[in-house]
């Protein structure tokens, strides 16, 4: 069976704040979740941080070289198994109330294809359900993200 939600974080050269990120989705009470988080060929110790998390909902990778945010991004994307993406950031951290709410909304027997909303910052003492600095998340049907991606590729640059 795949996981209600994959959450996906793409990463370069953060090892100075990847764990508080990884450990924030992996405090996450659900098991039917999984972690995917792809290394973009950092420099720094990014991947050292990294492997030092084991829990069977993770999954990691490490690119040999950088292949830049959307590469990286698409890569994450295309490993998902989830039937929603929720993408972060590695300087992120998922509030549980937050996701406890898009787990909601992705179970409701109403189908739901996207979940947009904005990202508060903790710091500035507003966070409600997610922290995020000036960006938003989204949570989307796998297939229809996948879609989108392809569209994007064949775009036009």
């Amino acid at each position: 069976m795949n996981p209600t939600i994959s959450i996906l974080i793409s990463t370069y050269n953060a090892g100075d704040v990847i764990s508080d990120c990884i450990e924030s989705a992996l405090s996450l009470p659900h098991q039917d979740i999984e972690i995917i988080v792809g290394d973009d060929g950092s420099t720094d110790n990014t991947q050292e941080v990294i492997d030092g998390y084991s829990d069977e909902r993770l999954r990691k990778y490490s690119n040999e070289e950088n292949l830049g945010y959307d590469e990286n991004v698409l890569k994450v994307t295309q490993m998902a198994e989830g039937n929603y993406i929720l993408f972060t950031s590695d300087e992120d951290l998922i509030h549980p109330t937050g996701f406890e709410r898009i787990y909601e909304l992705a179970t409701n027997p109403i189908h739901t294809s996207v979940i947009f909303g904005n990202i508060l910052d903790a710091r500035e003492g507003n966070a409600d359900y997610y922290y995020k600095r000036d960006e938003e998340f989204w949570l989307s049907s796998k297939n229809a993200l996948r879609a989108f991606a392809s569209d994007l590729q064949g775009a036009p640059g």
